[in-house]
């Protein structure tokens, strides 16, 4: 395991994808970078999705990185934020369904899954419920 310094997470979140990966972030600014790579994906003509479970999900911060000059010019902003599909889910059982609903031939260059910690130790949910439910959504 290779630790390196938040500076370098955008970098090491892109390289570390691939089609055979799954890459788990954990902590406070993960989401964040979960955001960069979807604008990234998106800058380079690909689709995302982004199952948000944590309702943490910023269109202006994607923009912003989209827009800046070593991204696209801002005539491109809309087509770029048009190729990643945003889906919320406000409880564990949602996010599970969503979980459940993705296929391998969806056309998505990356999932993104935001805050599956955050849906699953909601208060409203068993902790068996949230147990099994997260153990079947991994």
């Amino acid at each position: 395991m290779r630790t390196l310094p938040i500076s370098a997470a955008p970098q090491a979140v892109r390289s570390s994808i691939s089609p055979s990966r799954m890459v788990t972030l954990c902590g406070e600014k993960a989401w964040m970078l979960g955001m960069h790579l979807a604008a990234q994906m998106a800058c380079e003509q690909k689709q995302s999705l982004f199952l948000c479970g944590d309702n943490r999900f910023d269109p202006y911060a994607v923009a912003r990185f989209i827009n800046s000059p070593r991204k696209s010019p801002p005539e491109a902003l809309y087509a770029a934020l048009g190729r990643i599909l945003v889906a919320r889910a406000f409880t564990a059982y949602q996010l599970d369904e969503l979980i459940h609903r993705l296929y391998p031939d969806d056309g998505y260059a990356v999932v993104i899954i935001s805050g599956i910690c955050t849906a699953f130790f909601d208060e409203d949910v068993t902790l068996n419920d949230a147990a099994w439910l997260f153990y079947r959504s991994l």
